[in-house]
């Protein structure tokens, strides 16, 4: 029987340092001053990974935000821009109290749960920490705020690229059509648990050093390099899930005391408990597909144990019985090919963020295209990939994309 790679002494001990870590940075204090341009900004507090409760729970939570300044920034995370501006309406006479939580609200939107693979959870746990500044003007007697976000991510650009091909690797290799949702799950589960190793020499790095190590954190360091702590593992069982059409979340918070991060999945109505970091490298798995009851020494944050969030990802009594496996597989949208709308690929006449999930199954071979592949081919550069997914995303969301989506087919 294989030993389990991460239950050695030293590592019990060390883990927390090894999820969440501070990024190596002295935090900027709440109250500076920008200086050296014709506009002064106020600058937030720096919000690092150690500090992920207070800025996902900060007061800026209730706040209604401005969804054209949400998309915005959204897609510039997607695009690893490492900073971004928007400008938004603003009501007269609010304190810098209200203005800071109307930025922490703007991103706090701009990370929450879409079910885009390289969205919601995914892309914040890429993170290594954020700020924004803020200044206020006034224009033709409107008064607008102006944010700019400050953002430093765990990997490149290039890196991303990387993994955004090896997740198409992963998921046609594994074959997953027509396959159950539980299938699915257990396969890239599987996958994972296989493939993975816990990376010491990025623990050690964190206990020993003030360096960070910023890939032994990510998704792209679990399935590019093969290696991870828990963070990188939790984020590409998100990545890979999504991306095979299962709904999951990233929750974080302590397991044995230490810091840890862990995943949910959809089965049917109910969400089940998962660990790879803890399950990789075992015959015989202790944390898959688990009710609260049988997944012992979790204890997430306490944004997961609101009424809201158990309402919407209801943990079932039960773990789930894989010899009772007749949970069908989650009806996804599928390409009808009647539609002569270029982007338009489930032919329900526009052009919508479910469109551009049809298009990354099919990029990914989880799905066929149908009708003229002038549909699915956006860019128009011959092949159906992940680009022509994000240009129609980019399109749904009133986004700059293509000039060719929402146009008829000629």
């Amino acid at each position: 029987m294989k030993l389990r790679n991460t239950k050695n002494k030293l590592l019990s001990v060390l883990l927390s340092a090894a999820m969440l870590l501070p990024f190596a940075v002295v935090p900027i204090s709440a109250e500076a001053v920008v200086v050296g341009s014709d506009t002064e900004w106020t600058v937030s507090d720096y919000y690092s990974s150690e500090n992920r409760s207070l800025w996902i729970q900060s007061s800026g939570s209730s706040i209604s935000v401005d969804s054209n300044a949400v998309n915005k920034l959204r897609t510039s995370f997607g695009k690893h821009e490492s900073q971004v501006e928007v400008k938004v309406k603003f009501p007269k006479n609010k304190d810098d109290d209200y203005k800071k939580d109307y930025g922490k609200a703007l991103f706090e939107k701009a990370v929450e749960h879409t079910g885009i693979p390289t969205q919601g959870d995914f892309i914040e746990y890429q993170m290594i920490g954020w700020y924004f500044e803020y200044s206020g003007s006034v224009e033709n007697g409107q008064n607008y705020m102006n944010y700019k976000f400050v953002i430093t991510y765990l990997t490149t650009a290039a890196q991303d690229k990387e993994l955004d091909e090896k997740v198409s690797e992963i998921i046609t290799s594994l074959n997953l059509g027509g396959k159950s949702d539980y299938q699915k799950v257990k396969a890239i589960y599987d996958y994972v648990c296989d493939n993975v190793v816990y990376d010491n020499v990025a623990l050690m790095v964190a206990v020993y050093t003030p360096i960070y190590y910023p890939t032994g954190h990510s998704a792209y360091g679990a399935l590019c390099k093969g290696t991870s702590v828990c963070q990188g593992y939790s984020a590409a069982m998100y990545r890979l899930l999504l991306t095979a059409g299962i709904d999951a979340r990233i929750m974080s918070g302590t397991s044995h005391g230490e810091s840890h991060a862990w995943n949910i999945v959809r089965l049917g109505d109910k969400y089940y408990l998962i660990d790879s970091t803890w399950d990789a490298g075992v015959d015989n798995y202790e944390y898959f597909l688990k009710s609260w009851k049988d997944f012992p020494d979790h204890d997430p944050e306490d944004k997961f144990k609101t009424a809201s969030f158990k309402a919407e990802y209801p943990i079932a009594s039960s773990s789930y019985d894989p010899g009772n496996d007749t949970e069908p597989t989650t009806p996804v949208s599928k390409p009808t090919g009647k539609s002569k709308i270029i982007g338009d690929v489930s032919g329900d006449g526009e052009v919508t963020s479910e469109d551009s999930l049809i298009v990354l199954r099919i990029s990914v071979g989880l799905d066929k295209a149908a009708g003229s592949t002038k549909l699915y081919d956006v860019n128009a550069d011959g092949s159906i990939d992940s680009e022509d997914s994000l240009q129609i995303l980019r399109y749904s969301v009133g986004l700059s994309a293509s000039d060719l989506i929402g146009t008829k087919i000629s």
